[in-house]
């Protein structure tokens, strides 16, 4: 079946595409299928029709569940968001609630598609949490843990690699503003670099 896809060209521009079954996309250099499509030009799908136009048509598929979306906004920003689902507090969205959040001001996607959800939708951000899981796995069910279990293995999904950020170093302690004639001037000067393999090396320009 023709179904949705999300793609980058060369220069990094993000696309949406209902690309027909064992055909290419050769607009873009990196893509992944998905469906249905969800967003275009900022306007919802909405109906079991437009659904039923790439191939979906279970009413268990359309309806409630964890959901993986990507597509990107007005000004060409990625957008990358996921939908926890299968638990008492989290019932996940159907195609048609999931295409009107990905329009609404909320998310402000011009254009999205569905990509793998259920068991397969999940988050994962380096040192955001212990393992790195920032959503709630359905694979676990009915529990939110810290520990954010219930990952299961993929065939596919989104890497966004970025350089390290350079934080700047910094004072952690205040010298002392003060000082009187005849008496030692002391300041214990601690600094710390978010950047741990960074050496820190200060010293004093000038006498106060």
């Amino acid at each position: 079946a023709k179904r949705g896809a999300f793609g980058l060209d060369a220069a990094g521009v993000p696309a949406i595409k209902v690309v027909d079954a064992g055909q290419d996309w050769p607009d873009v250099e990196e893509a992944h299928g998905g469906g249905p499509t969800l967003v275009v030009n900022g306007a919802a799908s909405s109906g079991d029709a437009a659904w039923a136009a790439e191939g979906f048509t279970s009413a268990g598929f359309n309806g409630d569940n964890p959901r993986t979306i990507a597509g990107f906004d007005a000004t060409g920003k990625v957008l990358l968001a996921t939908v926890d689902g299968r638990r008492d507090n989290a019932k996940g969205m159907s195609l048609d609630e999931l295409a009107a959040f990905a329009a609404s001001d909320q998310f402000g996607a011009e254009g999205a598609v569905n990509l793998d959800g259920g068991g397969s939708t999940t988050m994962w951000v380096k040192d955001a949490t212990y393992n790195g899981v920032v959503n709630y796995p359905s694979d676990n069910p009915d529990q939110e843990l810290s520990t954010h279990p219930g990952s299961r293995g993929v065939s596919g999904g989104f890497f966004v690699l970025a350089p390290p950020y350079n934080h700047a170093p910094r004072f952690q302690t205040e010298p002392p503003t003060g000082a009187a004639v005849g008496y030692s001037y002391a300041y214990d000067a601690d600094a710390i670099d978010l950047n741990i393999d960074d050496t820190l090396v200060f010293s004093l320009d000038g006498a106060p």
